[in-house]
């Protein structure tokens, strides 16, 4: 059985994969705008590619960094059975991981065509509670004095 990871988690997964990208390319001189850079969170997807001040302190805080290194456009969906990141959380030891290819080498699909990707339906989950900024409400009762 799959551990659900908080999505605050998998923010930070996202940032740091953003900021290795960012070194990797500083110091390969390769261009930062032709990654693509893959989450199987589509919660989290939606705080990418959306304007950070709708949410709460935290995410807040680490969308906008984000989005300085990388453009929501370069981030994708990938199918969580597709992650092999997820082997370690299925409890998959040292000696299975000697042989998976994917482990290796990332699902069959990433070394296809593009064509050939997982296609985002542009479909994101909506932000759990702890995500969202709530608005105050002023709530009015009409009276009448005597």
């Amino acid at each position: 059985m799959k551990k659900i990871t908080p999505p605050r988690l998998e923010l930070l997964e996202a940032l740091v994969g953003a900021r290795l990208l960012q070194y990797f390319c500083r110091e390969t001189e390769l261009d930062i705008r032709d990654a693509t850079l893959w989450t199987d969170a589509t919660v989290v997807l939606s705080w990418i590619r959306s304007h950070p001040g709708r949410w709460k302190t935290f995410i807040c805080n680490r969308v906008p960094e984000i989005q300085t290194h990388t453009t929501p456009t370069q981030w994708k969906h990938s199918p969580g059975e597709d992650n092999p990141a997820d082997y370690l959380s299925r409890s998959v030891n040292a000696d299975q991981l000697k042989v998976l290819d994917a482990w290796w080498r990332g699902p069959a699909w990433l070394s296809r065509g593009v064509e050939f990707w997982p296609h985002d339906t542009g479909t994101a989950e909506p932000s759990p509670p702890e995500g969202r900024k709530t608005h105050p409400v002023l709530h009015v009762d009409s009276y009448t004095s005597a």
